[in-house]
């Protein structure tokens, strides 16, 4: 969590106060103004904290030993149960199918953001 608020923070830093009076001055309200100035700005660096948090938490092992039960078994639990039962062949194709889920979740979380960004250019110019 650390990690995931110290990249929203310094993604709404970066926009400067003068945007939002600028929106004001022009006749927006708090609530226009946050959604055409603000969240547009900061939506990349908001899909990059959340693909952040969620590629920390799918790889936690230490909070998933809390959540595992006999009826649900978590991913990393699942993965270290066939490490330690020998099962190397099992372990590699898991491991692989969450590098996969991973690397997927990350292109769409890139094509996103540059998506976000390109719009704004295009809106602007």
């Amino acid at each position: 969590m650390p990690d995931t608020v110290k990249a929203l923070s310094t993604s709404f830093l970066q926009i400067h106060r003068e945007l939002e009076e600028a929106a004001w001055v022009c006749g927006r309200g708090m609530l226009g103004t946050i959604r055409t100035i603000v969240l547009p700005l900061a939506r990349p660096g908001v899909l990059a904290s959340m693909t952040l948090l969620f590629v920390l938490a799918i790889r936690e092992l230490g909070s998933s030993l809390f959540l595992y039960t006999s009826n649900t078994m978590v991913m990393s639990v699942l993965l270290l149960d066939y490490y330690e039962g020998g099962n190397i062949g099992k372990t590699a194709a898991f491991s692989l199918v969450q590098t996969v889920l991973l690397g997927v979740l990350i292109g769409g979380a890139n094509w996103l953001s540059r998506g976000a960004a390109q719009g704004n250019v295009a809106r602007t110019g």
